[in-house]
């Protein structure tokens, strides 16, 4: 009761401050018309920044109107610099003061300057990277592309950048959750859309700094997240325009495959449809070496594809702002692997189990987002984001197993077994936001509400037979139906509450409220012999029940700002309230948990483009359904899944250390980063091996799991030579204990990675990137010391690239090679894709290109993992060699002047 009273004071005391806040709010506003120096031509389009002078936040982004002119409202009393930039022109800046007596800043007709890009013959160019502050900025025209490339093409070529196989990308092995266009998501921020649908030639700079949220940003505090966001800043002269290609290819063996983007651009107006399909990626794969099932590349099977979308935003007038898109995706696929896994037990129990799978897939899933934004008046917005999300997917599957003793060799038991499933999954949430900005800097209000409801079935048969060699030959068929439905309601409202303490200092308070509605109802019933109907209902699998999730959290944070540093300490409190009901045997569960909620962040600008940064945090885990419901499920008898009803909530603190430095005189780049992560009361598996080989999981808490890694990029520029080399290492250290037959077995895992990177630009047609990685993979098992062992893994891959006139020839090869791997599971050979393309028309806007993908033949599609008590080695089935023969074309027209 004391916990609910403070919470009540404290949000009385928020909406207290709201209301003073809104009395005495004041605001001004910055104007001006933009002319060049020579022709005096009306300049349109030009971005407009303004950063508070003190900190250099950004308050506010705009661009010129059609007539040049220019306004920027909303602004608190106080001290700014505006910068203006425009394609072509030098930029220029402003300091601006507004308060009371100048609530209106009108900077009149500013005439900017033609850049001068060669002065006696010494080439006048942009550096290739910057810091500044938190955001590192890549200056495009500093990388080399080919023309009509995508923007992954230019994105692989930046320092301390990696965009993986599958479309993630990681900046100094940070995670980049978030990808903008001009500040603006891009069919909802998905990276793979962008990276293969927009052409680098239009990209103007790359920024890149930590995710926040609009919160954050309304009060001018710098996002904090782990995470890091990519925007792409679009030249001033392609934000007028249309612009996409038009392309599809086919080959022997039926392989076929197509894309599309069609893009129009009108300032803040962006309307995008885009859509790619077939059975290969010949036409969009960013690394067609490593893409297509090499090992580590994790792209498995045979996959047939069709995805489509449209993406939308505007300013449907001065006060309202619409973003929005639609994504529909098709896929097929067909994959067959073996698997070799080895599973620690204590003593002699160990057990090996060799399997043979092959599965059909075929999913598709809708997703609609939309985001209004309306300026209530100069203080006030108010956003909404409906989100719809559909999904169906149908599996069928097929296997044989046979698991021996790990030291012996004797048969315990061989399998067969069919499966069906089929889901469907329905998704719908709702997001109101609204921001006031108060009088004054960093001062503002917010309040939030969002609402999810979510619903899914799923249907799946399953039909195995074994035959148990221990403890007796016996012979178990086991044919089931299980239906099981999930439904979850969660209302989550909050509030946040930003106050200038002095001329530099800032206190944030939180408040959040979350109510989580979940019910999951398992129904099991075994095949009938006599009715030939799946009517015998099987209670001991079978389960209905309910979870109601409160959660209250109440923060405060409290920021230092300087011109050179930033501090902010942290505290609060969070209380879970859980209460599950199981109302197949009348049974309750109820746990309250008490959490406080330790923060800090700190960041350092030591100048000369030198930044420190060190973040920490401790939050509590939330605990799932599937976790607690008491009921034991299995597909096969083989593998029984068993549910924990007394779990304790875990609790992680997490940490960050990173050190940027760029030398723009030198252009040498260095970044090391340092982050881990470690959990109270962990949930992990309780691995129990029974007497006929089944083995039995249950999630138990268990404290020691720890994660720890560590990267550094240093990248040397080598000007004369046109080239340079890039060195990256990194180490990751991974604890993760388990129960093994009821014993504690502990897992640890150190990986000592060295990377040389190697790129070479001979003038305009030859280019060269070389890139190998080494890795020392050191595995440790407290169970089995007989297990506990090294491997080594290298990989190679280049790309040489050859231009003469309009013909292109590249080949890229990649291999990778693991000496742990078992017996057959080891690729024998390089994989050696080869490209030829030659450019049409007058603009060249045409290409056409063969593909030959794993000219040889030689992928293997192998991979290694390993788990607290497992060892598992994969060989899957992957496309293999293919040739596509294309014909792409690119639309570029963008309105004269710009």
């Amino acid at each position: 009761m004391l916990q609910l009273a403070v919470i009540r004071h404290g949000l009385l005391f928020i909406f207290l401050q709201i209301l003073m806040s809104r009395l005495f709010a004041q605001e001004g506003m910055i104007r001006g018309h933009l002319r060049d120096t020579v022709g005096h031509q009306v300049l349109k389009g030009a971005l407009i920044v303004v950063r508070r002078d003190r900190d250099s936040t950004v308050c506010a982004r705009s661009f010129s109107k059609e007539d040049a002119t220019f306004e920027i409202s909303s602004l608190s009393f106080g001290d700014y610099i505006m910068q203006i930039s425009f394609q072509g022109f030098e930029p220029v800046g402003r300091l601006v003061h507004l308060d009371r007596e100048h609530a209106v800043w009108d900077v009149g007709e500013l005439n900017l300057r033609i850049r001068i890009s060669e002065l006696d013959s010494v080439r006048v160019q942009e550096p290739p990277m910057l810091l500044k502050k938190d955001t590192l900025i890549y200056n495009s025209s500093r990388f080399a592309t080919q023309p009509y490339a995508p923007v992954s093409d230019l994105l692989e070529e930046l320092p301390g950048m990696r965009v993986n196989a599958d479309g993630s990308m990681t900046v100094n092995g940070q995670i980049i959750d978030r990808l903008l266009v001009d500040g603006m998501p891009f069919f909802n921020g998905d990276p793979k859309m962008a990276l293969q649908h927009l052409p680098a030639e239009i990209v103007r700079q790359i920024q890149v700094y930590p995710t926040s949220d609009e919160r954050s940003a309304l009060s001018g505090l710098p996002g904090s997240s782990s995470n890091k966001t990519l925007n792409l800043v679009i030249k001033s002269n392609r934000r007028h325009g249309d612009f996409g290609k038009i392309g599809a290819g086919a080959g022997p063996d039926g392989v076929y495959a197509a894309t599309m983007d069609l893009n129009h651009l009108n300032g803040r107006q962006q309307i995008a449809v885009a859509g790619d399909g077939g059975n290969v990626d010949g036409l969009n794969a960013s690394k067609p070496g490593e893409g297509v099932g090499a090992v580590g590349a994790g792209v498995f099977g045979v996959t047939r594809k069709w995805n489509g979308g449209l993406n939308y935003r505007d300013n449907w007038n001065d006060r309202t702002d619409v973003s929005g898109s639609y994504i529909n995706n098709q896929r097929h696929i067909e994959d067959s692997r073996m698997t070799h896994t080895l599973t620690l037990f204590p003593g002699d129990s160990s057990t090996i189990l060799d399997q043979k799978t092959s599965s059909v897939t075929s999913s598709s899933q809708q997703r609609l987002n939309l985001t209004v934004t309306d300026k209530l008046d100069a203080s006030n917005s108010l956003s909404i984001r409906p989100t719809i999300l559909l999904q169906h997917a149908e599996a069928n599957s097929s296997g044989q197993s046979l698991q021996t003793n790990g030291q012996s060799g004797a048969t315990i038991y061989q399998s067969v077994n069919d499966n069906t499933n089929n889901s469907n999954t329905k998704n719908a949430s709702a997001e109101l936001l609204y921001l006031h900005k108060g009088n004054g800097p960093s001062r503002s209000f917010s309040a939030g509400l969002s609402i999810l409801s979510n619903h899914n079935q799923n249907n799946n048969f399953n039909s195995s037979r074994t035959d148990y060699m221990i403890p007796a030959a016996t012979v178990s068929d086991f044919d089931q139906h299980v239906i099981n439905k999930t439904s979850l309601v969660n209302v989550s409202p909050s509030v946040t509450y930003t106050v200038p303490v002095g001329r530099h200092d800032v206190i944030d308070i939180q408040s959040s409220y979350q109510y989580n509605d979940s019910k999951s109802l398992n129904q099991a019933f075994r095949f009938n012999g006599q009715t030939h109907q799946f009517d015998q209902a099987d209670t001991s699998q079978s389960n209905n029940f309910n979870t109601i999730y409160n959660t209250t959290k109440l923060m405060a944070d409290y920021r230092i700002q300087r011109i050179r540093y930033s501090i902010l300490l942290g505290t609060g409190v969070e209380s879970d309230q859980l209460k599950g009901r199981n109302l197949s045997n009348k049974s309750v569960v109820a746990s309250q948990y008490l959490s406080f909620l330790p923060s800090a962040d700190l960041s350092f600008h030591l100048g000369n483009g030198k930044e420190f940064h060190f973040s920490y945090n401790g939050m509590p885990v939330a605990l799932t359904v599937q976790q607690l419901q008491p009921v034991t499920i299995t597909a096969d008898s083989l593998f029984i899944q068993q549910g924990n009803p007394r779990l304790k909530q875990p609790f992680t603190h997490n940490f960050s250390f990173s050190y940027t430095s760029i030398q723009t005189s030198t252009q040498r780049y260095f970044s090391a980063v340092v982050s881990g992560s470690t959990t109270i009361d962990a949930i992990q598996n309780s691995v129990t091996l029974l007497s006929n080989g089944a083995q039995l999981f249950k999630p138990v808490n268990m404290n020691g799991t720890t994660n720890v890694f560590a990267d550094v990029n240093f990248t040397i520029p080598m000007l004369r030579q046109h080239s340079s080399i890039g060195l990256n290492g990194n180490i990751r250290y991974s604890q993760d204990p388990g129960l093994s037959n009821g014993l504690k077995a502990d897992t640890r895992t150190m990986n000592l990675l060295g990377g040389v990177s190697w790129s070479i630009y001979a003038g305009s047609k030859i280019s060269l990137s070389i890139n190998a990685v080494s890795a020392y993979n050191i595995l440790s098992y407290s169970q089995d010391i007989n297990q506990s062992g090294n491997y080594f893994t290298e990989s190679l891959s280049s790309k040489f690239t050859y231009t003469v006139r309009d013909w292109v020839a590249s080949l890229v090869s990649y291999y990778a090679w693991n000496n742990s791997l078992t017996a057959g599971y080891q690729p024998k050979a390089p994989v050696f894709s080869p490209v030829v393309s030659r450019r049409l028309f007058h603009r060249k806007q045409g290409e056409v290109r063969l593909y030959v993908a794993d000219l040889f033949n030689q992928q293997s599609g192998a991979l290694r993992t390993v788990s607290s008590n497992t060892i598992t080695d994969m060989s899957a089935r992957t496309r293999g060699r293919y040739a596509l023969l294309s014909f792409i074309y690119n639309l570029s027209r963008f309105k004269a002047g710009n």
